[in-house]
């Protein structure tokens, strides 16, 4: 699929479920939307990405144990003035779930910047590998202990 876009969109799930694009799919752009408990995945030689001034929402679950999924063999992405809250999840940002005899990276940054994001200390929020084609930057990440 080629050209997608989502603006002021809100995405509610329940139960808890992902949303993923795949299989080369290029040019998706969401723009000043909400994520309620879905989580958006980018997978499988997707590009041409861009995720801005979006919200989630997120309480992980055995399904859902992720906010966004950057996959490996994708290139191009951009998650950018994002607000991130969740709770519940093993990783914020997962660049592992994807095709798993992939051994190289997909072509193009991935940029994750400007994102506020707030977890409980037991979150990964970076799960990126040191890489030149991975550029974090201002990202502010604030931190609490988990409800007992």
């Amino acid at each position: 699929g080629r050209f997608a876009r989502f603006e002021r969109c809100s995405l509610d799930a329940d139960p808890p479920a992902g949303m993923q694009f795949a299989r080369s799919f290029g040019g998706v752009r969401f723009t000043d939307c909400r994520f309620q408990n879905a989580n958006v995945a980018f997978t499988e030689f997707c590009f041409d990405a861009v995720v801005e001034n979006c919200e989630f929402e997120v309480r992980g679950t055995r399904q859902l144990t992720n906010v966004i999924i950057a996959g490996n063999s994708c290139g191009d992405l951009t998650f950018r003035h994002n607000r991130i809250r969740a709770q519940d999840v093993a990783m914020i940002f997962d660049p592992v779930s994807d095709i798993h005899s992939q051994k190289h990276g997909g072509g193009g940054t991935i940029v994750v910047a400007d994102n506020e994001i707030e977890c409980s200390s037991q979150v990964r929020v970076f799960g990126f590998p040191k890489s030149s084609r991975i550029s974090l930057e201002r990202n502010r990440v604030e931190v609490s202990e988990p409800n007992r």
